[in-house]
C-alpha cells in the first residue's frame, strides 16, 4: 500500500509539472507572436498620440482692486448675442437702466485703474429705447461697434477716445430700421470690410456698409422658427444658423434661393438655445446643445456627411445650454454658462480624429452674465498669454488671461503663438465678394513687432523685421523713436536754469551739513563705498548736469543696485506715555465739529478741545492737572 501511494503521489507531480511546462511554453508563444508581428504597429501607433502644449494652460486671477465693481446686471435678458464686446482699445458693455439701452465704454487701461462704476466717470450712451440683445466690433475697423436692440434698429457707432481726456466717446453713424418686431443678432463678416449679417426671428439680413449708409443687399427666411445662433465661415463664402425648429441651415447669403441650402437634422437637442461655431476655414461646424436627458453636450459636424455627428462629447449636466468661445489660432474652446460661475477650457482636435478635451475649470465668485475675447494683438506676448477672457459679472467687469506656464519669463516664445488671422487687410474686396467671389482668408504673424505697429506692449521687441508685404508697411506708419529728441530736451532744460540758483542750493546743502555735526560724519563713515548720499547726488547732478539718455535694462538693473538713500530719522519710533500722565475724567467731550475743523489744539502748556453744550463751550486743561 505504501509503494502505491508512492506511485500516485508520483504520477501527480509529473502531471502538474507538464502541464505548467505547457502552460509556460504557450505563453512564450503567444508573447513571441505578439512581439514580432505587432512590433512595427505598436512603433508607429506611439507617436500617433499628440501632445498639445496648451494642455496646461491656466488662468489668471487678478485682485479685487483691479475689477470694475458696482456694474448692475441683474435685470439683463438672456439673449442670442453678446452683451460685452472688446476691441483693442475699449470694451463696451450693456448693464441696468430704465429701459435696458444703455450702453458704456471704457478703455482696457482704465478698466484697471478706476474700481467704481460712475456714470459722469466713463462714456455712458443711451443707446435704444429697448434692452440691447447684441454688440459686435468690426473686424477690420476697431473703432466701429454695431448694436441691436428688441426696438427693431441697429446702429452703427463710432467709438474714439478723447484727446484730452481718459474718457473715450461714442457718436452715432447710421440707424438701420428693421421690418420685424426685434433684431437679435449680428456678425461682421470675418473676410470682406464693411459687410455684416443680422438674424431677427427666422429671417436673416445681409447689410454693405459705405460711407456711414448701410443697405440691405439680401434677406433669406432659412428657417420656419426662431434663429437661436449665427456664425460666418473663416473666409467669408458660408455662413450657418441654428433655430428653434431643431435644424441647422448652411447657405450662401447671396444666393436668395433657399432649395440650395444644406439642412442638417438635429434631433438630440431639447426646447433650449442651440450654440453653432464655424471651426475657422474647415469643413467643422461645432454645436453646444442641451439634450432631453438635460446633460450639455459638444457635437462636431462634418458638413460633407452631414447624417450624424462625427463627434460627440458630455461635458456635464445643468440648467443652461454652454456658450462656446472658440480661438481660431490655438483651437482652445471656453464653455461658458450664462448665471453660472464656472468656465471650462478645452481643445478641439481635428488632425486625425476629431475629437474634444477637457483640459481644467476655472470657478469664480460672482454669477456669470456675458463673455467676450480680446483680439490677439492686445494680448501681452512676453508674458505666454494665449488668451484673455473679458467677463460681465452681476456686479462687476473684469479681465480674466490665460497664461501658458514657461520658465523662462524673460523671452518671447514664438511657438505658442501661430499666425493669426489678418485684422487689417481683408482677403477678399466688397465689389467681388458681392459678384460671387470666394478668397482665402489672410494670415499674419503675432509676434512682438507686428503688435508693435498696432501701439501694443512694444517693450524689448527684437530688432528683425517682420516679413510684411510692402503694401501693409507702407500702410502702418512708423514708430516715433524718442531718443531722437531728448538731446533737444537736454539743451533747453539746460538754457531755462540759471546759474545762480544752483550756487544757493550748493550753499545751503553745505550749511546744513555743517549743522548735523558729528552724528553726520559717523554715518558717513559707517556707510558702505556703493552707497551715495542725498546731499553729494545732488551737488554732484547740480554741478555737472548728465544728458539725459534712455534708460535700458542693464543700466536699470545697475542704477537700482548701486544708489541707496539713507536717513537718519529713519528708525525713529513713537512709544505712549504712563497712564500716570494721562489726562483722564474729562467729561462732556463734544464729537460733533464740521470737516474742516481739527477740534483739538495744543502748546506748550495747555491743550484745548470742544466741549458738548449751548454757545459753542470750550474745555481747557493744563499739564500735570485734570480737565477744569
Amino acid at each position: 500500500m505504501l509503494i502505491s501511494a508512492n506511485s500516485s503521489l508520483k504520477l501527480i507531480l509529473s502531471e502538474m509539472i507538464y502541464f505548467r511546462m505547457i502552460n509556460e511554453v504557450a505563453r512564450i508563444s503567444i508573447f513571441s507572436e505578439f512581439s514580432f508581428k505587432d512590433e512595427q504597429n505598436i512603433e508607429s501607433n506611439m507617436f500617433k498620440v499628440a501632445y498639445s502644449k496648451y494642455k496646461n494652460v491656466t488662468p489668471l486671477l487678478i485682485k479685487k482692486e483691479q475689477n470694475l465693481s458696482g456694474v448692475s446686471t441683474n435685470r439683463l435678458s438672456n439673449t442670442i448675442g453678446s452683451l460685452i464686446n472688446c476691441s483693442l482699445d475699449h470694451i463696451t458693455f450693456t448693464f441696468d437702466s430704465a429701459s435696458g439701452g444703455s450702453l458704456c465704454t471704457i478703455s482696457h487701461d482704465d478698466l484697471a485703474r478706476r474700481a467704481t462704476f460712475n456714470n459722469e466717470m466713463f462714456c455712458v450712451v443711451h443707446a435704444h429705447s429697448a434692452p440691447i440683445t447684441d454688440i459686435q466690433y468690426n473686424t477690420f475697423n476697431q473703432s466701429i461697434v454695431a448694436t441691436c436692440a428688441l426696438d427693431s434698429i441697429i446702429k452703427l457707432w463710432s467709438v474714439s477716445g478723447e484727446p484730452d481726456s481718459t474718457m473715450s466717446k461714442m457718436e452715432s453713424l447710421v440707424n438701420i430700421p428693421i421690418s420685424e418686431n426685434r433684431s437679435d443678432c449680428i456678425q461682421w463678416n470675418p473676410n470682406v470690410e464693411g459687410i455684416f449679417a443680422s438674424s431677427s426671428l427666422n429671417t436673416v439680413y445681409l447689410w454693405d456698409v459705405n460711407d456711414n449708409q448701410a443697405s440691405n443687399v439680401q434677406t433669406i427666411c432659412p428657417h420656419t422658427e426662431a434663429i437661436q445662433g449665427l456664425c460666418w465661415k473663416k473666409d467669408g463664402s458660408l455662413i450657418c444658423t441654428a433655430a428653434k425648429d431643431k435644424t441647422m441651415c448652411i447657405s450662401d447669403p447671396r444666393n436668395k434661393n433657399t432649395d440650395q441650402n444644406l439642412k442638417i437634422q438635429n434631433s438630440k437637442t431639447a426646447n433650449k438655445d442651440t450654440k453653432v461655431v464655424w471651426l475657422g476655414t474647415t469643413d467643422c461646424i461645432m454645436t453646444s446643445v442641451y439634450t432631453p436627458s438635460f446633460t450639455r453636450e459638444i457635437h462636431l459636424w462634418d458638413i460633407r456627411n452631414t447624417s450624424a455627428p462625427v463627434h460627440e462629447s458630455t461635458i456635464d449636466s445643468g440648467n443652461n445650454v454652454l456658450n462656446p468661445y472658440y480661438d481660431h489660432d490655438t483651437s482652445a474652446l471656453f464653455l461658458v454658462g450664462k448665471a453660472e460661475t464656472n468656465i471650462k477650457y478645452g481643445e478641439i482636435f481635428l488632425n486625425n480624429s476629431w475629437s474634444f478635451a477637457h483640459n481644467s475649470s476655472q470657478q469664480v465668485d460672482d454669477q456669470i452674465k456675458a463673455v467676450c475675447m480680446l483680439p490677439k494683438y492686445g494680448l501681452n506676448l512676453m508674458k505666454c498669454e494665449i488668451d484673455r477672457l473679458i467677463l460681465l459679472t452681476r456686479n462687476s467687469v473684469y479681465p480674466l488671461p490665460y497664461i501658458a506656464p514657461r520658465n523662462d519669463k524673460t523671452s518671447f516664445h514664438q511657438n505658442l503663438f501661430p499666425d493669426t488671422f489678418n485684422v487689417y487687410k481683408p482677403g477678399c474686396r466688397k465689389a467681388d465678394w458681392l459678384h460671387g467671389t470666394n478668397s482665402d482668408a489672410l494670415k499674419a504673424p503675432l509676434n512682438l513687432q507686428s503688435q508693435k505697429n498696432f501701439g501694443k506692449f512694444s517693450e524689448s521687441v527684437p530688432k528683425t523685421p517682420v516679413s510684411l508685404p510692402p503694401a501693409e508697411q507702407a500702410r502702418i506708419a512708423d514708430p516715433i523713436d524718442v531718443s531722437i529728441l531728448l538731446p533737444t530736451i537736454n539743451q533747453q532744460s539746460a538754457q531755462t536754469t540759471p546759474a545762480t540758483s544752483d550756487q544757493d542750493k550748493i550753499a545751503k546743502t553745505d550749511k546744513t551739513q555743517a549743522e548735523d555735526g558729528s552724528s553726520d560724519k559717523e554715518n558717513s563713515q559707517k556707510k558702505p563705498e556703493n552707497v551715495i548720499m542725498r546731499s553729494a547726488l545732488n551737488q554732484t547732478s547740480q554741478l555737472n548736469p548728465k544728458p539725459l539718455t534712455p534708460l535700458t535694462s542693464q543700466n536699470r538693473i545697475s542704477k537700482f543696485k548701486s544708489v541707496f538713500y539713507q536717513s537718519k530719522f529713519k528708525y525713529i519710533n513713537g512709544k505712549a506715555a504712563h497712564k500716570n500722565d494721562h489726562i483722564t475724567n474729562i467729561r462732556g467731550l463734544s464729537s460733533m465739529w464740521s470737516a474742516e475743523s481739527n477740534g483739538f489744539q495744543i502748546n506748550t502748556r495747555h491743550a484745548a478741545f470742544f466741549v458738548s453744550g449751548n454757545s459753542g463751550q470750550i474745555g481747557i486743561v493744563q499739564k500735570g492737572h485734570e480737565f477744569y
